[in-house]
């Protein structure tokens, strides 16, 4: 049996198939291509507060003919990449689907796992294959995208994209294929887990030059100056080494030489994921997979998942409140546009479902908060955790390390120290917690046994990091940042950084647009793991396996008001 169907497996034993395809023409759905476009790290209220600037064709698709949720909230505490992307393609929290974070450390081993890491499936398509290879492995449960597959006995076609692995992984589940951008390649790439060789198609875009045709160009702003209300540059905006820290942003060109202009090319590939134009290359090969995969071409629903990450590296580089990210949002705009009017052209926007949202928001940059009055900073990550490591190992009376890899927004006991201490690990961990929450920066500090004890109906900060908590994956010590703090290995890394169980960082988008979907605006709580349930019923087939979202019935049309 080929190993990629057995995560499957367990999930279809926990939840068993519910739903058959309809026998008759007159049953089928209206929808044959559903689009889930996930703009990474784009908070809720932004869209909100440009909408008055945008055109007709893009995010004011969703405002005005769609269902648009203003409240919708992560209900666990961490906001990272690959924690939101598995929440909403699975319905599910990280204690059930297992991906608490971008990494964790493996409990034996004290290995650094990446989410999408899989050593049996080599990255194709960019040279010498990857060291790490790329699949879904690391994923429980099913997705939306499986239950479609299932329910439609292996008819449905699942496409996930995105400049990043883990972006176009988790959304494309278990039985799908997935696409990413390889700066490496100048293209995108895909891995063993899903084809033997790069499929035809996608070479013919990768050879298409479309990199290459932005060589030379600049990020201008889309509009006059005096228009934005963001200034060019803030105190605390790192910016991107390559683009610099305000407008104009020049692009490189490539050298003279063949093997220069390979270099130059790959390294403008690099450059452009922190740029709109990176989200433009990522609809483009979106467009060219609808066409080349046939997708929404029969009644058969397909899902195609279009997860758009420009966003993310400028709002590090430069942060949510910066003129870099409020001109990246008008250009969005219009790239929505484009991607309209590219599935109108190819399926019919009356067959066409397209849901809007997002992995995480993001807080701000700490310097831009204090310059307002706020509280924030930088926690001094390195010398906190030294000195913490030096009060444990003086009170336990042991000469090596006790704190080990601290892997946002958790940190694993050093396994020496662990067979070292004569006392329950559990009172290392307490202790551990102890010290760190005294820390300026640290809001909360909880141990594993803190989280794996019943929730405390009061606390609700806690109910949040209980859902975000998986007994095998997760570390020895959690940390919450205190609000607008900087709490990351590496204080400088970047200008901003998401992860905190704060407003600011579970607001998101959450919106759909399509057949069978009533327009309407709502200010009610909902949740991105809303989402799954909520599309499954619209494709009639059952919810992921592990899924515990609601169905949002208020905003379909055949539900009873």
């Amino acid at each position: 049996m080929n190993g990629r169907f057995v995560p499957l497996l367990l999930s279809a034993s926990l939840c068993p198939l519910l739903w058959a395809p309809p026998t008759s023409r007159a049953a089928a759905p209206k929808i044959r291509l559903a689009v889930l476009i996930i703009v990474d790290q784009l908070r809720g209220d932004a869209p909100l507060r440009l909408e008055d600037r945008f055109g007709p064709d893009g995010f004011r698709r969703f405002l005005d003919q769609g269902a648009w949720y203003e409240c919708a909230h992560y209900r666990q505490s961490s906001t990272f990449t690959a924690v939101g992307h598995a929440t909403l393609i699975t319905g599910a929290p990280p204690r059930h689907h297992g991906l608490v974070a971008n990494h964790w450390a493996d409990p034996t081993t004290g290995e650094t796992i990446y989410c999408v890491q899989d050593d049996q499936a080599p990255v194709l398509g960019q040279p010498g294959e990857s060291r790490a290879g790329r699949s879904p492995r690391n994923l429980h449960g099913s997705t939306l995208g499986d239950e479609l597959v299932l329910a439609t006995s292996g008819k449905a076609r699942v496409v996930g994209i995105s400049i990043k692995d883990r972006g176009a992984i988790l959304p494309a589940g278990h039985l799908g294929s997935a696409y990413w951008f390889s700066p490496r390649a100048g293209g995108f790439v895909t891995s063993r887990y899903y084809h033997d060789t790069i499929p035809d198609w996608v070479s013919t875009w990768n050879n298409a030059g479309h990199i290459a045709r932005y060589a030379g160009k600049s990020w201008d702003l889309k509009h006059p100056p005096s228009s934005y209300r963001q200034p060019d540059s803030r105190k605390g905006e790192s910016g991107h080494p390559a683009l610099g820290p305000s407008f104009p942003h020049p692009l490189p060109a490539p050298g003279d030489e063949a093997e220069t202009a390979g270099q130059s090319l790959s390294q403008l590939a690099g450059i452009l994921k922190s740029t709109p134009f990176g989200d433009e290359l990522t609809v483009s090969f979106a467009l060219q997979a609808v066409d080349a995969l046939g997708l929404g071409a029969d009644p058969v629903p397909d899902l195609l998942s279009v997860s758009l990450s420009a966003c993310d590296y400028i709002g590090h580089a430069y942060g949510p409140q910066s003129r870099e990210m409020e001109d990246h949002i008008l250009r969005l705009d219009g790239i929505l546009a484009e991607l309209f009017l590219g599935l109108d052209q190819r399926v019919g926007l009356e067959h066409t479902l397209v849901m809007l949202s997002s992995d995480h928001g993001s807080p701000g940059v700490p310097e831009v908060q204090l310059a307002l009055g706020l509280p924030a900073g930088r926690w001094d990550a390195p010398t906190a955790l030294a000195r913490a490591d030096q009060r444990l190992r003086q009170e336990f009376g042991v000469d090596v390390p006790t704190l080990g890899k601290f892997l946002p927004p958790a940190i694993y006991l050093h396994q020496d120290a662990i067979e070292a201490i004569q006392a329950n690990p559990g009172e290392i961990r307490a202790r551990a917690a102890q010290l760190l929450e005294a820390e300026e920066g640290i809001a909360r500090a909880f141990s594993r046994e803190d989280l794996e004890a019943k929730c405390d109906p009061g606390d609700a900060l806690l109910g949040k990091l209980q859902r975000a908590h998986h007994p095998q994956r997760s570390g020895d010590i959690t940390l919450v940042p205190a609000p607008f703090w900087f709490v990351h290995p590496n204080p400088q890394a970047t200008a901003a950084m998401h992860g905190s169980p704060y407003e600011y960082d579970t607001h998101v988008p959450l919106a759909f647009v399509g057949p069978e979907i009533r327009p309407g605006r709502h200010v009610r709580p909902a949740a991105p793991s809303d989402l799954a349930p909520t599309v499954a019923a619209l494709l009639r087939i059952s919810a992921p396996a592990l899924s515990d979202g609601r169905v949002l019935t208020e905003a379909l049309e055949r539900a009873t008001p």
